[in-house]
């Protein structure tokens, strides 16, 4: 007998879900009705452990989990490390003159699409392949969802703060980004936030459709709508009047638009490189050409519009957006049930 098992105070082998959530669902007599006990009760289902009992089994049975999955740890360290390594040395001679400008923001947005791809991918993932389990152990009322759901939550924190924060830290000083402690601090907040967010994405597109291969059919093509939206590929001012509401619901928006608020608010910007800027555009034109010296930080947000962008909104933003999210995979995991199968009255008969 396990640990678990003595815990629980069960003599008798029991189904693994009703082992990991702390219940006995051997029945009294042939009604099929549950032992009592201290149970909670709810819509005629017996819980024989509270809610606290059953979200400490189900965090030490994700965790268990997690950490069992060496391989898969150990695959998301090393693809965080040598990507951001490799972005580190493209990025390695970026400077701070004009052609800086164009560099800072493509290593921005590709950071923030990276951990948005990695969060909700990953999430996609890893639930789309337990969700059979949990809508069977949901069926038979082996635990509350709150209890599981929280539990799931707290476990996926530690990689959603780590391994973003690795990436951070590889790539932020040799990309040439802002120096200051407090922005190098922002920016790793930012990633990780991001990271968070996408997560709760990938669980509430798992949880809403049916099958693992049609949540991983969804996810890309969300995404790719996402980063449309995102600040980068198209000014926010550019975008048409009645699609502009979408940029609000992308994470990308959100986090790029913190990240440039934070890179560039309030600083200023060499322009030595303006004379070989006008050399080479001089060649492509075959005649004369200028090149305008943007000078400050505040320049570069104006053309983005995004002179009036918040960094404080932006957290607000993320926060709200991941909430959302995470709401909606919590209420499709509660409605969520098996289909089964309706006994014709002939099969009733013989039951």
């Amino acid at each position: 007998m396990t640990g678990v098992d003595h815990e629980l105070g069960g003599g008798n082998p029991l189904p693994l879900a009703d082992v990991e959530a702390g219940l006995d669902s051997k029945s009294n007599n042939d009604t099929g009705n549950y032992k009592l006990g201290n149970a909670n009760t709810v819509k005629g289902k017996v819980y024989n452990t509270s809610w606290f009992q059953q979200f400490k089994l189900l965090l030490a049975r994700s965790w268990r989990s997690i950490v069992r999955n060496k391989i898969g740890l150990m695959i998301r360290l090393v693809s965080n490390v040598v990507l951001s390594l490799i972005l580190a040395a493209i990025y390695s001679e970026t400077g701070g003159g004009q052609k800086s400008i164009q560099d800072r923001q493509g290593v921005l947005f590709f950071c923030t699409l990276n951990q948005s791809f990695g969060g909700m991918f990953g999430a996609v993932q890893t639930f789309g392949k337990e969700k059979s389990i949990i809508v069977r152990e949901r069926f038979s009322k082996a635990y509350y969802v709150s209890a599981y759901y929280m539990a799931r939550f707290i476990t996926g924190l530690p990689g959603d703060i780590i391994f973003p924060a690795i990436a951070g830290i590889i790539i932020y000083f040799p990309a040439g980004l802002n120096p200051d402690p407090g922005r190098f601090v922002i920016f790793l907040a930012t990633i990780g936030f991001v990271a968070f967010c996408a997560q709760a994405v990938g669980l509430c597109i798992s949880a809403y459709l049916s099958d693992f291969e049609a949540a991983s059919a969804l996810a890309p093509p969300l995404l790719i709508v996402m980063m449309l939206f995102g600040g980068f590929y198209i000014n926010a001012d550019s975008l048409p009047e009645g699609a502009r509401w979408v940029k609000y619901i992308s994470m990308h928006y959100w986090g790029f638009g913190i990240l440039v608020k934070n890179e560039f608010s309030g600083t200023s910007i060499s322009c030595h490189d303006v004379h070989q800027l006008s050399e080479e555009m001089s060649k492509v034109t075959e005649g004369n050409a200028t090149v305008a010296c943007i000078r400050t930080g505040n320049e570069v947000l104006e053309r983005m519009s995004l002179e009036n962008y918040d960094i404080r909104e932006g957290f607000l933003g993320l926060l709200a957006l991941t909430l959302a999210m995470h709401f909606l995979a919590y209420i499709c995991i509660r409605t969520n049930k098996p289909k089964l199968l309706s006994l014709t009255q002939e099969q009733r008969k013989k039951k």
